[in-house]
């Protein structure tokens, strides 16, 4: 039987915004789910642990969006979507 090998790594617990970049434009939180084409199960998440704007996304990690119950095929989308809308810094 081949299992699922789990690895814990800083990304699990850093910051969703890479230090090399800066918050993209202050978006509510339906606004961001709708501009970066995320689904509504995933903002309707967001809105009820709390979040109403773009801005509060820098704050949290990959281990704060599985506490909130997000799969990883959700967590891997909002990664993609806050390196979408952050600007990098030269």
């Amino acid at each position: 039987m081949i299992g699922v090998m789990k690895i814990k790594s800083d990304r699990n617990t850093s910051p969703l915004l890479s230090p090399n970049c800066k918050p993209g434009p202050c978006l509510s939180i339906n606004d961001f789910c709708l501009t970066y084409s995320l689904a509504d199960e995933i903002c309707m998440c967001l809105t009820k642990n709390g979040f109403s704007s773009s801005l509060a996304l820098c704050l949290i990690t990959v281990d704060d969006l599985k506490e909130m119950g997000f799969k990883m095929g959700e967590v891997a989308e909002i990664e993609e979507a806050v390196e979408a809308w952050a600007a990098r810094v030269e």
